[in-house]
């Protein structure tokens, strides 16, 4: 049993739809600006201020898909995408 935590809550990886749900809602949470953190230096003389958001849609996305395709496999016992080949001589 491993745990992972998503914005401050721990769900076990072993329930694979938990998980699916807090990652599609931390996308969304990340899309939205909800994530954005604020920095401030300040001098004497100047201030800036630089807002970021730190965030991998790209890997946030294929861990989506792969916790989607093992909650799909625990809940129906089959996978959704498979690939046909065909040959032809």
């Amino acid at each position: 049993m491993a745990e992972i935590k998503i914005n401050g809550k721990a769900y076990d990886t072993e329930k694979p739809c938990e998980v699916c749900q807090a990652l599609k809602a931390a996308k969304i949470r990340m899309a939205t600006g909800e994530n954005v953190q604020e920095l401030s230096v300040q001098s004497p003389i100047t201030r800036q201020t630089v807002v970021y958001g730190a965030a991998n849609m790209a890997a946030l996305d294929g861990l989506i898909r792969e916790y989607q395709t093992a909650c799909e496999a625990t809940t129906t016992g089959k996978r959704t995408r498979f690939a046909k080949r065909m040959r032809f001589c």
